[in-house]
């Protein structure tokens, strides 16, 4: 099992945090343009991780 791109784990506001603060750095160090495609899955039912997900497998 592997991610089509990056996995990023955490709440919603750190993660969009996270991706924006990457964004705004490659800019500084002259990166004209960036194109960033994001999914994101959220559940209310149950914590679970990426971690729980692949155990599963096992």
């Amino acid at each position: 099992m592997h991610a089509n791109g990056t996995n990023i784990e955490g709440e919603m506001a750190e993660v969009s945090a996270a991706v924006e603060a990457c964004c705004e750095r490659l800019h500084e160090m002259g990166v004209e343009r960036i194109f960033c495609t994001m999914h994101f899955s959220t559940r209310t039912d149950k914590p679970q991780t990426m971690a729980d997900k692949l155990a599963r497998l096992a």
